[in-house]
């Protein structure tokens, strides 16, 4: 958002100081990539518990952490600022990117706070994310942070939030969700049959997501794609992670030797949802049998297999009694219709 030119986004990273408030997996899970695969300085992340800012003695003896996993991101001494609240953390510790993951502090976003961040982050647009879902349980509104921040802020949010007008320009805030991820991911690891998934197949499916953000985006200060473009986003994610893959030597399966030559082996491995206009009759015609009183009770299910349904399908024994379904596999396939799934019987 702020350098929509911008590519090499990573090392970009370790230009912000962040401010993570709640210490549960989410955000522990987010410092552990921004420490070990963005090179962020530990000087430069700081996050909280219900005690205040995480810290621990030079030893690791005593500190403020509940358990190992606080401890590891606890900063080094105790601060000699009052931790607990929020504004003053932003203004020790120069947070220019604010995440929340609290889950039981609604709003605690306030108007102090934006405009705490907005001030550490001058010239740049600070970023504030309030990853807590539903609703109800939201740092900050979309409405609040782009109105306390005077249309600055870079705003994300765990749950749908409103569009807002900002001085006649609608604002249409991005729903940061793991759907953006885990599907590209996936797709990915099947298809290079990848080893393993290490944290940095992570950090480089995020860089993918932002840089799937097009010009739409960019006007709308949309923080991930729109939703519409959900395969398109999996589709660059799969890229990314695979390139990674055959890159670190975790790739059993060689896709191809460039982008291009990856990008063209994914996309003709997509499965593509669609329903054969024969089919599709045959779905309707049995759904009238079953309203007419003609004893046939069949539902069907769209397999799991694009190889097992081809346009000369059609459903044998009408007058039967159990459902059939698209099979999950080809060897339960033949080429005039399907078998009974034994899961269905």
């Amino acid at each position: 958002m702020r350098d929509p030119e911008a590519v090499d986004l990573i090392p970009q990273l370790a230009k912000e100081s962040f401010l993570f408030h709640g210490a549960g997996s989410a955000n522990l899970g987010t410092l552990s990539l921004l420490r070990d695969e963005a090179g962020v300085p530990v000087s430069q992340l700081a996050v909280t518990n219900s005690r205040g800012v995480i810290w621990k003695s030079e030893d690791g003896s005593e500190g403020s952490f509940r358990n190992d996993e606080q401890k590891e991101f606890a900063r080094v001494g105790k601060p000699s600022y009052d931790s607990e609240d929020l504004v003053t953390v932003i203004v020790n510790t120069k947070a220019t990117c604010v995440i929340g993951a609290v889950g039981c502090d609604p709003g605690c976003f306030d108007r102090k706070v934006v405009e705490a961040v907005v001030d550490v982050s001058k010239p740049k647009r600070p970023i504030i994310f309030a990853l807590s879902n539903p609703k109800t349980k939201a740092e900050i509104s979309s409405t609040d942070a782009y109105n306390w921040s005077g249309g600055t802020a870079i705003y994300g949010s765990g749950t749908a939030m409103e569009s807002v007008d900002v001085s006649g320009k609608m604002r249409n805030p991005g729903q940061v969700n793991n759907v953006y991820i885990f599907p590209g991911m996936s797709f990915a690891a099947i298809c290079c049959k990848a080893r393993t998934i290490p944290d940095r197949f992570f950090m480089v499916a995020a860089e993918a997501v932002a840089n799937t953000l097009d010009d739409e985006d960019i006007k709308a200060d949309r923080v991930v794609p729109h939703p519409d473009r959900l395969r398109e986003v999996g589709l660059n994610v799969a890229i990314a992670v695979v390139l990674e893959a055959q890159k670190l030597g975790l790739a059993e399966r060689t896709l191809g030797e460039d982008r291009a030559g990856v990008a063209a082996a994914l996309r003709g491995m997509m499965w593509e949802p669609e329903m054969s206009k024969r089919f599709s009759s045959i779905g309707s015609e049995a759904r009238l049998l079953g309203t007419s009183g003609t004893p046939s009770s069949l539902s069907h299910c769209a397999s799991s297999d694009s190889d097992t349904a081809t346009d000369d399908a059609t459903v044998h024994d009408s007058t039967a009694t159990r459902p059939y379904c698209a099979p999950s596999d080809g060897d339960t396939a033949t080429r005039h219709g399907y078998a009974a799934h034994e899961s269905c019987i």
